[in-house]
């Protein structure tokens, strides 16, 4: 009876997974972006409805579609970051001493992360309304018509 031998790379294909999932978050981070923006220049406007602003006038969106690019401030505000497992991170894990020459102390990165966001303060409110607005939500409505492509981009070929 001939004995049979098989012999396996699993850090080749963990690397290959990796590499995958790195893509897959790329390419899905970069479309919510594109589809956020998109969504807030093609929101429908109340024409019955006008505010001054300085010289300007503005025409607020209907309450449950996405807000209205006035300045354009929180459409421009809108970015994205990658990180990856093995990176360094900006936290530090202990405290740095003068004697050691480092300054801060980096920690690696325990697994493969992006994040989409605005630092604009005007985010939550418009996202989820207040007392005296309504909803405007663009992120909650985006990922919601998106989920079927963003699934997608994480599928194996």
């Amino acid at each position: 009876m001939a004995k049979v031998r098989i012999k396996t790379y699993p850090k080749r294909v963990e690397n290959e997974v990796s590499k995958q999932g790195r893509k897959g978050i790329m390419k899905s981070i970069v479309f919510l972006e594109a589809a956020v923006k998109n969504a807030m220049r093609s929101t429908p406007r109340v024409i019955a409805s006008k505010v001054k602003r300085g010289r300007n006038i503005h025409h607020p969106s209907a309450p449950g579609h996405p807000p209205a690019v006035d300045f354009g401030r929180y459409i421009n505000s809108i970015s994205y970051r990658f990180s990856w497992r093995g990176a360094p991170t900006q936290r530090p894990i202990a405290p740095a001493k003068s004697t050691d020459g480092v300054t801060r102390v980096m920690s690696k990165q325990k697994k493969d992360t992006g994040a989409i966001g605005s630092r604009v303060a005007q985010l939550l409110p418009l996202e989820f309304g207040t007392a005296k607005t309504q909803a405007r939500p663009v992120w909650r409505q985006t990922l919601v018509k998106s989920r079927a492509q963003l699934a997608t981009f994480f599928k194996v070929r």
